[in-house]
């Protein structure tokens, strides 16, 4: 993907338009836009939809290809860690998000339309149950304030099973003045020391269902963890809110496919002493 810092005439338009209308009276919203497209055939149905800042200076700019870069790895990603499906790469303008995310997901649906066609077609003479495939691909900003931005990458497939699973970057915090991503909240070797607060986040999440429980409050019979096993940190990254650090566990990572995805706040309070430099230095906590 070419590289273009400098913002189009396009997005300081979009800009303009957003200060006049009234969208940007909250100093520490940023301005975005939300391009999408989608293709279905027999075989496959295939979308995507990304919010992306609109670049008016050159961290917008550093996010907004951060952030494309990572949802393009993710559609090679699909089928194979270790030896990715190459897209073409796009040769047109950078600026135009709608041509860009028309590109590559299109180049992902023929790509998933001939992989969805091979396994009906194999399928076929043992089964009736021959559903078509589905592939979303979400990107969505979820949390701001004057120093961070957050958005979510989330995927979602069904390949014809009992049921689809989610995949995605998970979490994608942004340092506002100079667009970095900020990719460790957490010092290394906390785990321990989080014990407390992450049973207690589990405790939070589970109370939702009547027989999550047992009767001593013990979260351990529902997650694949023994008596002698630690909580582990989430493999996606926690991110900022108001009111703490949120973390998120995806399916099947600590608990099964019916737990959903445990996700809790630990508060900053509890949190604090255990969060790297850089993550103090965005929160101001």
């Amino acid at each position: 993907m070419k590289k273009n810092i400098l913002p189009s005439v396009a997005a300081v338009t979009a800009f303009a338009v957003a200060v006049l209308s009234g969208a940007c009276s909250n100093p520490q919203s940023s301005v975005t836009e939300t391009v999408s497209c989608n293709d279905s055939s027999q075989y496959v149905r295939f979308s995507m939809k990304c919010e992306i800042p609109v670049v008016t200076s050159p961290a917008d700019a550093a996010i907004r290809d951060s952030i494309i870069s990572r949802a393009v790895l993710e559609l090679e990603r699909f089928g194979s860690f270790e030896q990715p499906h190459r897209l073409p790469e796009f040769e047109g303008d950078s600026n135009d998000m709608k041509a860009l995310i028309s590109f590559y997901g299109h180049e992902t649906f023929l790509y998933l339309e001939s992989l969805a066609q091979e396994d009906m077609q194999e399928r076929i003479g043992y089964t009736m149950f021959l559903p078509a495939w589905e592939y979303t691909a979400d990107v969505r900003k979820i949390s701001e304030s004057a120093s961070y931005v957050v958005y979510e990458s989330r995927n979602y497939i069904y390949m014809g099973g009992a049921h689809g699973g989610v995949t995605g970057e998970g979490q994608m915090t942004f340092r506002k003045s100079d667009g970095r991503l900020i990719e460790s909240f957490i010092r290394p070797g906390s785990e321990l020391e989080l014990q407390d607060a992450l049973k207690e986040g589990l405790l939070s999440y589970y109370s939702q269902y009547e027989d999550g429980l047992s009767s001593y409050g013990d979260i351990r019979p529902r997650l694949f963890l023994d008596t002698d096993s630690i909580i582990p940190l989430p493999m996606w990254a926690p991110y900022p809110s108001g009111e703490g650090l949120v973390f998120t566990y995806q399916q099947y990572e600590i608990a099964p496919y019916s737990d959903g995805m445990p996700s809790f706040t630990v508060p900053y309070k509890t949190v604090r002493r255990y969060m790297t430099k850089e993550a103090k230095r965005i929160t101001g906590k």
